[in-house]
């Protein structure tokens, strides 16, 4: 978990597990808190990060991966937040 200011504006926002991708997201000047996870289901993880704002009046938003990754064996994750401006 990360919590950490950010400017308004644009990004790019995807996971590397997967792809899973949100192009051209607008965010609103302020503190989000961001999370990757990694959740066992059976014999396989499911990965979701989301991003959510400290403004209440804001949503929160997530990505889920597809395809889920085998309980066994290594394999690199996380997401990335690229500034567009």
């Amino acid at each position: 978990m990360l919590r950490t200011p950010y400017p308004a504006g644009d990004y790019h926002w995807h996971q590397v597990l997967g792809g899973a991708y949100r192009e051209d997201f607008r965010i609103g000047s302020g503190r989000y808190t961001w999370r990757d996870c990694l959740e066992p289901r059976d014999d396989e993880y499911y990965h979701e990060t989301t991003l959510d704002p400290d403004n209440p009046d804001w949503v929160t938003v997530s990505l889920s991966s597809e395809p889920r990754v085998a309980a066994s064996g290594d394999v690199l994750w996380g997401s990335k937040l690229a500034p567009q401006f």
